[in-house]
């Protein structure tokens, strides 16, 4: 799916920079006929961005065009590669090159090394859930104990999640809060590649 998205990205930058004088919406009609777009995938339909919500979709030629079209802005999350393509800021730093120049991850901090000598973010270390191939990510770990004695992983502790029955992992977390005076986050969600922010603001101004 990666694949497809970069490279029909590609073909859309690629038509637009070829025909900037005409109007291209992409748009479908009531036959389900595609008017010209210039860009589709395997099915004849628009190629399409899935909103972060999981809910809404636009066409990939709204992608990072800097008008926000999904509810929650997710569409203008960009990462611009060394040649200029954009791609999902989620996909930044998360072990998988997705630009064509490896870019998206070549300044990451905090990776781990595995015994193999792969690197996965050091976020998923101690996680109860091994990402290295041989698990080296999941041995000597050591657990937090809960207020009532019961134990989660280390990781576990101001993920932004309720994991001990009392909550105890979450209760002394330092929180960003959002521009919006209202939602609160942990801190360890800022800059990580995904807008939790209503409005992005925990990914703004990152390096």
């Amino acid at each position: 799916m990666r694949t497809f998205f970069v490279f029909a990205l590609a073909l859309t930058l690629s038509a637009c920079a070829g025909d900037s004088d005409e109007t291209d919406t992409g748009a479908t009609t009531d036959t389900g006929e595609t008017t010209d777009s210039g860009d589709t995938n395997d099915t004849g339909a628009p190629a399409q961005f899935e909103c972060h919500n999981g809910v809404d979709t636009v066409l990939l030629t709204q992608f990072c065009d800097g008008t926000a079209d999904c509810p929650d802005t997710s569409d203008e999350l960009c990462f611009s590669c060394g040649d200029g393509t954009p791609i999902p800021s989620a996909w930044v730093c998360d072990t998988e090159a997705d630009c064509a120049d490896s870019s998206d991850e070549a300044t990451c901090p905090d990776l781990f090394t595995c015994g193999d000598g792969s690197t996965i973010r050091a976020e998923w270390v101690c996680d109860d859930e091994a990402d290295c191939t041989d698990s080296s990510d999941e041995v000597d770990c050591t657990d937090f104990v809960c207020a009532d004695q019961s134990t989660v992983p280390q990781a576990w502790e101001c993920d932004g999640y309720d994991d001990c029955p009392d909550a105890s992992d979450e209760s002394t977390c330092e929180m960003f809060t959002c521009s919006d005076g209202v939602t609160s986050i942990v801190t360890s969600w800022q800059c990580d590649g995904i807008a939790d922010c209503p409005d992005g603001g925990d990914e703004a101004s990152c390096n």
